[in-house]
């Protein structure tokens, strides 16, 4: 049953599409055994993003929270990403509403670079 799904045209067709936007879009994919995967992450399999990012040199710092956080947090994160700017880290978030976009608003006003990560596939 797997197999056929995998043969089936409407997922190879959707995958098709898939690879035209990516190409479109300009995003990246590195797969883990990939020479530039980063020797610092040991999941997922595959990494999608956009832009320059040298995955072994860069640092990195993770900032993710509740999703319904009171402003006062909002603005704490943004301080927290203020202070962190001359540094020049990557700020890695979770995709979530809340801390993590305002982790992700504040990276991009200070000049940061910023990508997200999610566990969800599909």
């Amino acid at each position: 049953m797997l197999l056929k799904a995998i043969l089936s045209t409407d997922v190879l067709t959707r995958d098709e599409q898939e690879l035209k936007w990516m190409d479109k879009e300009d995003v990246n994919h590195l797969f883990y055994a990939d020479k530039h995967y980063p020797d610092r992450l040991r999941a997922p399999l595959n990494l999608f993003y956009k832009g320059d990012i040298d995955w072994n040199k860069d640092k990195f710092i993770s900032i993710v929270g509740t999703r319904k956080a009171p402003s006062f947090w909002k603005q704490f994160t943004n301080e927290l990403v203020k202070e962190l700017a001359p540094y020049n880290p990557v700020i890695v978030i979770g995709l979530a509403h809340g801390i993590d976009v305002a982790a992700d608003k504040a990276a991009i006003q200070y000049g940061l670079k910023t990508i997200a990560f999610s566990p969800w596939v599909g």
